[in-house]
C-alpha cells in the first residue's frame, strides 16, 4: 500500500513485541526442530549437548519449535473479526499488518486507486515482477476496496460514487460498480497476527519457519474468498471472473470461480492466447450506450 498503509492498518510501534503491532514482531514457527546426530526431539532445555546441535540456529520453546522475528512491510493482510467481509472505514476496522521474511518480501508494486490515466496503469503493470504468495482473499477485498465509497483511503478523483449512484434515477448521476477478478484459483496462503500460517499445511512461499503456528482467524483462504465476494455482490457490484489457465479438477477453484461471479454469464474462461479478447469482452458489455438525438 505504499505510503497508504499506515492509515489502513494503523501506527506501528517501535521495538520488538510478541504481539503484533510493533517494527518487529516474534513469534513461534511451525517448524519442529530435531538434534543433527540423531534426529530425535529435544524438549528445548538447552540449545545443543554432547551428541550434537539443533538443525536450525534458531531460539526454541519448550517444544522444540523454533522461535522467529520479522519485520513489518508496507503490504497488508486481510482484516479479521466482525468487519472482516465488509468495506467499513479503516478508521475503525484498519486491515491486517504484514510480517514477511527477505525471501518473500513486500516487493511488490503499490496499489493504483481508481484512475483515468492510462499511462500510470500501464506503466504500474509493466513494473509488476511474479513471485511470492497467492492470498487471493486479499486480493479480492481490496478489488472490492477501490470500488468502495466507504473505506476511506482515497482522496481526488479516485473516490469512488457512493452506491446509491447505482439505482438513481438521474442518468446524469449514474454509475456502475465493476469487478473483475482474474485468477487460476490457486490460493495457497492465508495469515494469522500479519504472518502466513501453517496450520493447516500451506504451501505459499518459504518454509516451516517463515510460517506461524497458528491457524487463520477467518479460516481457509476459500472459506475467506468466498465470503467476500458474497459481501461485494450484495453491496450491488457487478462480478466478472476470467479464469485463467483453472485446474478444473480441482473443486475449490471452480466453486470460487462460481461463487464470485454475478452469474454464471460473468465467466469467462481464457488461456494466454485467449487473454486479451476476454477483457475484450468485459469492456464492450460494460460499456454505457445511448442514442443522443
Amino acid at each position: 500500500l505504499g505510503s497508504l498503509a499506515a492509515t489502513a492498518r494503523g501506527s506501528i510501534a517501535t521495538g520488538t513485541s510478541t504481539t503484533p503491532g510493533s517494527d518487529n514482531y516474534s513469534f513461534t514457527t511451525n517448524y519442529q526442530d530435531s538434534w543433527n546426530s540423531n534426529g530425535g526431539y529435544d524438549n528445548g532445555t538447552s540449545n545443543c549437548n554432547q551428541n550434537g546441535g539443533w538443525r536450525q540456529t534458531c531460539s526454541h520453546n519448550s517444544s522444540s519449535y523454533c522461535l522467529r522475528t520479522l519485520p513489518v512491510t508496507n503490504c497488508v493482510t486481510e482484516r479479521t473479526g466482525a468487519a472482516a467481509y465488509t468495506d467499513g472505514p479503516v478508521s475503525s476496522y484498519p486491515v491486517g499488518r504484514s510480517y514477511l521474511p527477505s525471501g518473500n518480501y513486500c516487493n511488490v508494486q503499490p496499489i493504483v486507486p481508481l484512475s483515468t490515466n492510462a499511462t500510470t496503469l500501464k506503466t504500474t503493470i509493466g513494473n509488476m515482477t511474479a513471485g511470492g504468495s497467492t492470498a487471493g482473499q486479499v486480493g479480492i477485498a481490496w478489488g472490492w476496496y477501490t470500488l468502495s465509497p466507504n473505506i476511506g483511503l482515497w482522496s481526488g478523483t479516485s473516490v469512488p460514487a457512493g452506491y446509491d449512484k447505482l439505482t438513481t434515477s438521474d442518468v446524469t448521476q449514474k454509475v456502475k460498480k465493476v469487478m473483475i477478478l482474474m485468477t487460476d484459483g490457486e490460493y495457497n496462503s492465508a495469515n494469522y497476527n500479519g504472518v502466513i500460517t501453517g496450520v493447516p499445511t500451506v504451501s505459499g512461499s518459504g518454509g516451516s519457519l517463515d510460517h506461524i503456528n497458528q491457524a487463520p482467524a477467518n479460516g481457509s483462504v476459500y472459506t475467506q474468498a468466498n465470503s467476500m465476494c458474497g459481501s461485494i455482490k450484495a453491496s450491488g457490484v457487478e462480478v466478472f471472473v476470467i479464469t485463467f489457465q483453472l485446474n478444473t479438477s480441482i473443486q475449490n477453484r471452480v466453486d470460487l470461480a462460481a461463487n464470485c461471479a454475478t452469474d454464471a454469464n460473468h465467466i469467462i474462461n481464457a488461456d494466454t492466447t485467449s487473454l486479451d479478447a476476454a477483457f475484450s469482452t468485459i469492456a464492450n458489455q460494460i460499456q454505457a450506450m445511448r442514442i443522443a438525438g
